[in-house]
C-alpha cells in the first residue's frame, strides 16, 4: 500500500496541475465469508493519503483521494469480492463522478474538488512526466 501511495506522489510531482487529482480506488482481497471491512491496510492508506494532502495542500495543485468500496457476494465465484474487480472499480468511479451512484463508503480527500472526468493509469510507471496532460 505504501508503494502505491508513493507512486501517486511521484505522479503528482511530475504533473503539477491544479486540475489533475490522484486517487487510489480500492477494495479488499476476495474472501470466502463476509468479513469486516475494517482493516489496518485501509487505515494505513487513509493516513498516507491524508499526509500527502497535508504536505502539498497549500500549493494550489491537485489533491489526493482514497476511494474504498466494500466487497459484495458473488454467487458464481461463491465468495465476497469487489464487484467486477478492476472494470467495476472504474465503472463505480465514473458513476460517482457523474453523481449517479456512490459505492465508496470510505472516502478520504476533499470531495468538493472531484473532477467530472477520469483518466485511469495503472500502477505502472508512465513513460514520461506530463503524460496525463498529453493524454487528456
Amino acid at each position: 500500500m505504501r508503494g502505491l501511495v508513493e507512486d501517486l506522489e511521484v505522479r503528482y510531482l511530475g504533473n503539477h496541475d491544479r486540475n489533475v487529482h490522484f486517487a487510489l480506488v480500492s477494495d479488499l482481497p476476495d474472501s470466502d465469508r463476509p468479513a469486516s471491512e475494517e482493516s489496518p491496510l485501509i487505515d494505513l492508506c487513509a493516513s498516507l493519503i491524508r499526509e500527502l494532502n497535508e504536505k502539498y495542500g497549500g500549493q494550489g495543485q491537485g489533491t489526493f483521494f482514497l476511494l474504498h468500496r466494500h466487497r459484495v457476494y458473488n454467487p458464481r465465484e461463491k465468495g465476497w469480492m469487489g464487484w467486477e474487480r478492476k472494470r467495476g472499480k472504474l465503472m463505480d468511479l465514473n458513476r460517482l463522478l457523474r453523481g449517479q451512484y456512490d459505492s465508496f463508503p470510505i472516502k478520504v480527500g476533499d470531495l468538493s474538488v472531484l473532477p467530472r472526468f477520469s483518466l485511469c493509469l495503472r500502477s505502472i510507471p508512465t513513460p514520461s512526466f506530463h503524460a496525463e496532460r498529453r493524454i487528456a
